[in-house]
């Protein structure tokens, strides 16, 4: 069992819990025991006898057994599954927790469907452990009092009964060694299915406009093949053990009719007996199928625990630092920073500096990793070479949730959760009052729009914002961004998305926004890169060029072939 001990682990707040489960356990394996005795008190003393007077009282003894076991049966399954599901809770969010602080680069490299199976699917496993210490505590039990209770009768057909017992040991434990791999199948080959079918239905737009239907249905059909075969693979290990085991114990009984037989018809033994007997190792078949259950169960919680730890022991590859940074202006500072995705550098010894309230527009051909510079300052992703410093000091010395939470962002994509827009909002300031909640919303001309929708600010979204336009959903995150009031304002193509009239409405917010800002700019719009203190040129060929809008435009060719001659936007 020490494989198992992590995951035992996980079950100690809940240790006091099992323990009374365990007791009422005991209880209800007690009165197996007897009931046997019951059945041979009956024969041999109430039927033999014709004693009408005890088999009046027979059934209040029965009812007395069966109630006895039900409540016990009933508190202990009520206690160990409440356990067994706050364990699952707990583990669950543990996992989250571990998956929100791991870095974007692993988020990438990962399918969010995987994730989500995860937590969802296999960490449920982990109930598993619960049930197999019921069964640890009840099947071992229950076979102890049946065998006294066998024993004690006569221990001779006791003796025929133990002929059986390893051979019932060997099926078990044959079975055991496959049930570990077949559940780690079934999970993988789980987890695929939901990242295919998620892919499927996320690119929907892009399947039926190419009429890929039978391919992506093929594809998914593959998966789903795969994971019905793994389930079927690991339920066979579970149904298998069970009938092989009665066969076994039906053995065992057969021996013991046979000899107790002889052993009636000689006078040594009491017919009443070897029917209790007889019924005894009968009991018996229910615990010994239930102990090839046992490791069925362990096998599938060691495979969801297993994947839950391999998140939880993940050390993120942002390490945080130690020192709080709290400031209300920020100097930004890029000093011969290299960026590299792995097939070699592709920004080189970039260097600039913007004082407090300055703005720096950087522009480049798509895919030259203007987005990336970006993702430097909040350590979504590190430098290979050089270092970005936030007021004269090494970001990396700060905690990232100092340093984040400094650092303001709008993206090109605008992203709103499944709830309230109210509640959008708050994602930048928890304990913001209705009156800046509103100002912001003002500030980003979005107050008008969001007091004409269903329920105003308590208006829920839908996934991704999908129940608002593209235009609205950005102007809410500005909204956002606003009510963060961060000293570093991050924009990444940041009108982009937006229609003209929203464009005009929200580009004299941002512009208010990045007034008293340290502010970086990735656009393409020639009246953004206007207003900027320096513009950074990111060239095809490697080249870093970095001055004013007029100094650039006389100099660098990839800037002109950026700006060409349209007046509001340079491609």
């Amino acid at each position: 069992m020490k494989r198992y001990s992590r995951i035992w682990g996980l079950y100690r707040p809940y240790k006091g819990a099992l323990f009374v489960s365990a007791v009422f356990l005991a209880i209800a394996a007690a009165v197996q025991g007897g009931l046997v005795f019951l059945i041979q008190y009956i024969l041999d003393d109430v039927l033999i006898r014709r004693d009408a007077t005890a088999l009046s009282t027979i059934p209040i003894q029965v009812f007395f057994l069966f109630f006895i076991k039900g409540v016990a049966l009933v508190i202990s399954g009520w206690l160990v599954r409440r356990s067994s599901y706050a364990v699952v809770r707990d583990l669950r969010l543990s996992t989250f927790r571990a998956q929100l602080a791991q870095e974007i680069g692993w988020h990438s490299s990962s399918h969010s469907a995987d994730n989500v199976s995860r937590l969802t699917q296999e960490v449920e496993q982990v109930e598993g452990m619960g049930m197999a210490f019921a069964a640890i505590v009840e099947k071992p039990l229950t076979i102890v009092v049946l065998l006294g209770s066998a024993l004690f009768m006569d221990w001779r057909l006791t003796l025929a009964t133990f002929a059986v017992l390893p051979f019932i040991a060997v099926a078990i434990s044959t079975f055991a060694s496959r049930q570990h791999s077949t559940a780690v199948a079934r999970l993988d080959s789980l987890a695929a299915l939901a990242v295919n079918a998620q892919e499927g239905l996320d690119g929907i737009e892009v399947v039926q406009s190419f009429v890929a239907e039978e391919g992506r249905s093929a594809a998914f059909s593959n998966v789903n093949e795969r994971q019905y075969r793994a389930k079927f693979s690991e339920a066979m290990t579970w149904i298998i053990p069970g009938p092989i085991v009665e066969i076994l114990a039906a053995v065992g009984v057969g021996l013991v009719i046979s000899y107790g037989g002889h052993r009636v018809v000689d006078g040594l033994l009491a017919p009443g007996e070897l029917m209790a007997f007889i019924v005894a190792v009968g009991l018996l078949n229910a615990p010994l199928k239930g102990l090839s259950q046992i490791t069925a169960q362990l096998a599938r919680a060691e495979a969801g625990a297993t994947s839950a730890f391999a998140v939880i022991d993940r050390s993120p590859a942002i390490v945080d630092g130690s020192e709080n940074l709290s400031c209300k202006s920020a100097t930004l500072e890029f000093k011969g920073v290299s960026i590299d995705y792995g097939d070699g550098p592709i920004i080189e010894e970039l260097s600039f500096r913007l004082e407090a309230g300055e703005s720096v527009a950087i522009v480049g051909p798509s895919g030259i990793g203007k987005s990336s510079i970006l993702a430097l300052v909040s350590r979504f992703m590190e430098p290979v070479k050089g270092t970005v410093e936030i007021n004269a000091k090494p970001i990396g010395d700060y905690t990232l949730q100092s340093l984040r939470g400094h650092v303001g962002v709008v993206g090109q994509l605008p992203f709103l959760f499944d709830c309230s827009v109210e509640e959008n909002l708050r994602l930048g300031n928890s304990q913001a009052t209705q009156a800046q909640i509103h100002a912001s919303c003002v500030a980003a001309h979005a107050h008008g729009f969001i007091e004409k929708l269903p329920n105003g600010y308590e208006t829920v979204v839908g996934a991704r914002g999908t129940r608002l336009s593209v235009g609205e959903r950005q102007r809410i995150c500005i909204a956002r961004a606003i009510l963060a009031d961060t000293p570093i304002l991050l924009l990444d193509e940041a009108t982009s998305a937006l229609d003209r009239g929203s464009e005009e409405a929200v580009v004299l917010a941002i512009e208010a926004l990045m007034s008293h800002r340290t502010t970086l700019v990735v656009t393409h719009k020639v009246d953004r890169i206007r207003g900027a203190s320096a513009i950074v040129v990111l060239g095809g060929n490697g080249e870093i060029e970095v001055g004013t809008f007029e100094q650039l435009k006389e100099t660098n060719s990839t800037f002109v072939e950026l700006v060409g001659t349209s007046p509001r936007s340079t491609g």
